[in-house]
């Protein structure tokens, strides 16, 4: 988990950072660099919720889930 929430906060100022290069250099414009940003945003952040709500359900169901394969291994 950390080490993904790393990686995505290492990607974002990077696809920033491209873009904004492309820009300057090959006269693209700065509102696709923008919106491509505010996408990927927006996905990282989702999947970041997802992974914490996934965790804490997890979290909350795993002694029942261990009971459960205890009684199914017995």
């Amino acid at each position: 988990m950390r080490q993904f929430a790393a990686l995505t906060g290492l990607v974002r100022p990077l696809h920033f950072f491209i873009e904004s290069y492309k820009a300057k250099h090959y006269r693209y414009d700065l509102n696709i660099s923008g919106l491509l940003l505010l996408n990927l945003n927006i996905g990282s952040l989702l999947i970041v919720a997802m992974f914490i709500f996934l965790s804490l359900v997890g979290r909350k169901y795993l002694n029942h889930i261990d009971s459960a394969l205890l009684c199914m291994i017995q």
